[in-house]
């Protein structure tokens, strides 16, 4: 569902309005950061995933592609907790493979873990098979693994594990997604395909794929994973690339263009257990970074969660990815309260600006998003973030939250106690990145700094824990080595409708009324905004008080901006502003205006308009919520 917008003069409204005093906002507490890897402190780390046991807040299991450069090769390793995080250790490591990567883990019910691997026994870097490992105590043992191989025209990338821990009929069903292909028809040309199996057996055999594929130039890119919803519900997130050149056997994605984007964000659903896949649904254009180097090295994996059933906010999705629509990666946000039918309009909520004034597009990048929703109905967003690195290359982690469903975000927190930042003499990680020379007479080799040198690899983690504790999992190199850290990260006060009991009471009227500005000024000196709003009631129906408007979006091109004056003390989104003493008599009726309310905005750190050869005229830009009581005709009154 997309919210409506209008334009009125320079502040962007949209058509909401709001009640109540809404509480002091409150912090974000990060714990004290714990090192997972420790026990493999020598070794590079990269790629990480976490899952959390529903039933359990002290269990968590984590993992990591790593970096042997002893034996040549890449692995993965399982970390298990079963103190809240506090402790780990390693229960899982598959070097008996050649090559393995691209984790994914999962909880099921009664304890049941769920491990995925894409592997090779070959002697070259190829992956020959999906390897899916189940553990019936908590990840601390695991059986012998399922095996889906790959074949010269059904080749696997990426996949994620997901399990049903409902109560209904798919009730331990286990899922694996994943990039497919499909051959054509007539030749060998083969297309790009969502692949979809399921386990009705507790892992130990998958039935499928079940296929969706792309038609034309398009091309099913790479998924980011699979939640499920309280009717059993799967839905699997993953981007669509519009346009693809094959150089030999590989994909190249086409680089975006200014205004135009490379690619779609998209979900499908499936309602039946996997048996098979509706429609794809657009989440948003998606300006796709798949070229590498520090804009975001390869940064192109989005992120689903589902609230798992809290009052208000059960079964709603929320999406997370990286996006250069900007010119540079930052991390964007949509939701859908229809269980992936419509999205709401996408957001950016890494809120960071650009070094440079006169070149704005050049940083700071927000990359490898994840998002996770605890049983409280909090949404939480992690992310490596380099706006504290002037070289770019370097990040922090960075977490922020929702209490509204998504509708604002809390301003975001630096989660890691030190950066990942490349120093002079930090130990480089080398991976041999080509077996043979160019000619058949020579016998040579490529070695490499390890793809997890500057972004930590394709993925990060975290998980929301069943005490609503959420668990960032991250790489960083503190140590001098890409080491797998995490730390518990608790958001207090309750998640609400439009972030207060008092608001959720109340009707929205967007489709009720309209304001009407007058008096526009901009002070210079002050960098302050001021404007005298009315509001208009154009519909049939008296609108009565308390009438609010709560902002749910504020910013500028050139400058921070904040509110002065709100009538519930905050200064960014989430301020009120209060309508009701500006009512005459109350309320609002049919055709009515209010009396003015004096509204001032003020910019600071402000930039030149005149930036990098672009005159950026935006400088306000205002959304709102809107909310009120709407008076109906009882039954014995005529309809006005």
């Amino acid at each position: 569902m997309r919210t409506p917008r209008s334009v009125l003069g320079v502040v962007l409204f949209s058509s909401c309005l709001v009640f109540g005093q809404l509480p002091v906002r409150q912090p974000i507490t990060v714990g004290k950061n714990v090192h997972v890897s420790s026990e493999r402190g020598q070794v590079e780390h990269g790629e990480v995933v976490l899952a959390a046991d529903p039933g359990d807040p002290q269990r968590l299991l984590g993992a990591s592609m790593q970096v042997s450069g002893e034996k040549n090769r890449l692995t993965t390793v399982v970390y298990a907790s079963s103190d809240g995080g506090s402790t780990w250790i390693p229960t899982l490591e598959t070097d008996s493979f050649t090559l393995s990567g691209d984790p994914s883990v999962a909880f099921g019910p009664d304890g049941r873990v769920y491990y995925s691997i894409m592997a090779s026994q070959s002697p070259h870097s190829v992956l020959d098979f999906l390897k899916i490992y189940t553990s019936g105590d908590h990840g601390r043992t695991w059986d012998v693994p399922a095996t889906i191989p790959n074949t010269e025209f059904d080749y696997l990338d990426r996949e994620f594990v997901a399990v049903d821990n409902t109560g209904g009929p798919y009730r331990g069903r286990v899922y694996v997604c994943a990039l497919g292909t499909t051959r054509v028809l007539e030749g060998s040309e083969t297309v790009g395909s969502l692949n979809l199996y399921r386990s009705l057996d507790g892992g130990r055999t998958f039935i499928g794929p079940v296929k969706r594929i792309s038609s034309g130039e398009r091309h099913v890119f790479v998924p980011g994973g699979a939640v499920v919803l309280s009717d059993g519900t799967l839905a699997v997130i993953f981007s669509e690339v519009k346009n693809v050149r094959k150089k030999g056997a590989a994909l190249r994605v086409e680089p975006s263009k200014p205004d135009e984007s490379n690619a779609w964000l998209k979900v499908m659903t499936s309602r039946d257990g996997g048996e098979s896949l509706d429609d794809a649904v657009t989440v948003n254009d998606f300006y796709l970074d798949w070229k590498g180097g520090p804009k975001g090295a390869n940064s192109a994996i989005p992120s689903l969660a589902v609230d798992p059933g809290s009052q208000h906010f059960k079964d709603r999705l929320y999406a997370v990815w990286p996006d250069e629509r900007s010119g540079r990666l930052e991390i964007l946000f949509s939701s859908s309260t229809d269980k992936g039918r419509t999205w709401s309009t996408a957001k950016v909520i890494s809120e960071s600006r650009a070094f440079d004034v006169d070149a704005p597009a050049k940083g700071p990048s927000a990359f490898s998003p994840v998002v996770a929703v605890n049983n409280q109905g909090v949404v939480g967003v992690m992310w490596y973030d380099r706006r504290d690195n002037p070289d770019n290359l370097g990040y922090f982690v960075r977490f922020t939250a929702s209490l509204d469903g998504g509708d604002t975000f809390l301003p975001s927190v630096r989660v890691s106690a030190s950066p990942h930042a490349r120093q002079p003499r930090d130990q480089w990680a080398l991976i041999e990145g080509l077996s043979s020379g160019t000619r058949q007479s020579i016998l040579g080799f490529n070695l490499m700094l390890s793809m997890f040198y500057i972004n930590g690899g394709h993925t990060a983690g975290m998980a929301a824990d069943a005490a609503a504790v959420f668990h960032p999992f991250w790489v960083d190199n503190r140590t001098g080595v890409a080491q797998v850290w995490t730390a518990p990260v608790t958001v207090t006060g309750a998640a609400l409708p439009h972030g207060s009991a008092e608001l959720a009471a109340l009707d929205e009227i967007a489709e009720n009324v309209v304001l009407e500005l007058r008096n526009i000024a901009y002070d210079r000196a002050t960098n302050t905004a001021s404007l005298d709003a009315r509001l208009k009631n154009i519909s049939k129906d008296p609108i009565g008080g308390p009438i609010k408007v709560r902002i749910v979006e504020l910013r500028s091109d050139i400058g921070i901006a904040k509110v002065i004056g709100a009538d519930n003390g905050e200064d960014g989104v989430g301020a009120v502003l209060d309508f009701t003493p500006v009512l005459h008599g109350g309320q609002l009726g049919p055709g009515e205006t209010s009396g003015v309310k004096h509204l001032v905005f003020r910019l600071e750190d402000v930039r030149p308009v005149w930036q990098n050869g672009t005159l950026n005229t935006n400088v306000l830009r205002v959304g709102t919520r809107a909310f009120g009581r709407v008076v109906k005709p009882g039954p014995d009154k005529k309809e006005r």
